[in-house]
């Protein structure tokens, strides 16, 4: 097993680096892409906005901050705006591989409008970031990064 050192940022390296932040990313993008597998999920009906988008929005949202974890741990060079940006692109562009996968089920529908929800979920995510980010709130500690002065 690899030996666990401190990083740039203070991040543990090695095995329990994997763990404690890209492990979390990677497994929910497992369980997002799973139920995009399953054939239809039940979703209590809404007459305003359509539930289905609701859950792309959201479930892509709260990928973001993980991602910007798994980027401050394996990337840890990368400014944290450069970081945060990649982590709101890649949430887009993973919602993106989700409907072309979701094209290899015949009874899955591949939607923009799912896509859609998908980017503007990862956006609100950064635009929360970027607010959270700008005081002293203890998110930049959990992301990785250390609190500015």
């Amino acid at each position: 097993m690899a030996r666990a050192t401190e990083g740039k940022r203070g991040a543990t390296r090695g095995w329990r680096g994997f763990f404690v932040f890209d492990a979390p990313a990677l497994g929910y993008l497992v369980v997002v892409f799973y139920l995009g597998a399953v054939p239809g999920l039940p979703l209590p009906r809404s007459s305003v906005v359509s539930t289905d988008k609701i859950a792309h929005f959201f479930s892509f949202g709260l990928l973001v901050p993980l991602l910007l974890r798994l980027l401050s741990h394996e990337a840890p060079r990368l400014r944290r705006s450069t970081a945060l940006g990649l982590a709101a692109l890649f949430g887009s562009l993973l919602g993106a591989l989700l409907e072309i996968y979701q094209m290899a089920f015949p009874y899955r529908s591949v939607e923009l409008d799912d896509w859609l929800a998908d980017t503007l979920g990862a956006g609100a995510a950064l635009l929360v970031l970027v607010g959270l980010l700008r005081r002293k709130s203890g998110v930049a500690r959990w992301l990785g990064y250390p609190e500015r002065p």
